[in-house]
């Protein structure tokens, strides 16, 4: 079994993905992730009917988002990864949506008026709304996460979002489990340093 996790938004997401492509779900829309994480893995494993010592991999979230929840997510996941002694994989949140399409405009809540934006490959970057409209204005497909009414964006774009980022997350796991990757490392995925600083206060 696969787990992804994702804690850099406005809640905290879990998937279970299995070997068949069965996939389990938890999630609570609590913006104190540490108190809910343990106990949404728990109701998880419950429901898959397995335990924590049948996890192959896993697959987290590292940002941009939430200081407090980037840390909980990572801290959760590298955890479980040295405890069990199995592969854990960081994927940032841009290229979790983005995916293979090259071009897509990627818009992520950041709980302040701008919004993180990455365009294409490019630098990441935080935009208010208006800016981020010059962009879809010349036919660029959104990809839009964790926007919706009445967050103006959501009824203006008519992007497309994605699955669950934990679910993605699990995905990237398995994939990279599969082609024999070595993990790297996990690090934040931060926009501007500011953020960790200004959040870590």
């Amino acid at each position: 079994m696969f787990l992804g996790i994702d804690c850099s938004g406005v809640a905290a997401s879990l998937c279970l993905l299995g070997s068949d492509n069965h996939e389990f779900y938890q999630h609570s829309d609590t913006p104190r992730q540490a108190d809910v994480i343990f106990s949404l893995l728990e109701k998880l494993f419950q429901d898959a009917g397995i335990t924590q010592h049948d996890l192959t991999a896993i697959g987290v979230i590292t940002g941009p988002g939430s200081f407090t929840g980037i840390r909980v997510g990572l801290s959760l996941a590298q955890g479980l990864a040295d405890g069990l002694q199995i592969p854990v994989y960081g994927l940032d949140g841009f290229s979790a949506l983005r995916g293979k399409t090259e071009n897509a405009l990627v818009v992520l809540e950041s709980k302040r008026p701008e919004l993180y934006v990455q365009h294409g490959t490019d630098a990441p970057q935080m935009l208010l709304p208006d800016e981020i409209l010059h962009y879809t204005g010349n036919g660029e497909m959104a990809l839009l996460h964790n926007l919706i009414p009445p967050h103006p964006l959501a009824s203006m774009l008519r992007g497309q979002t994605g699955n669950t980022m934990a679910m993605i997350a699990a995905r990237h796991a398995l994939q990279k489990f599969q082609a024999n990757s070595l993990p790297e490392p996990l690090n934040p995925f931060y926009v501007r340093e500011a953020d960790a600083k200004s959040n870590a206060i």
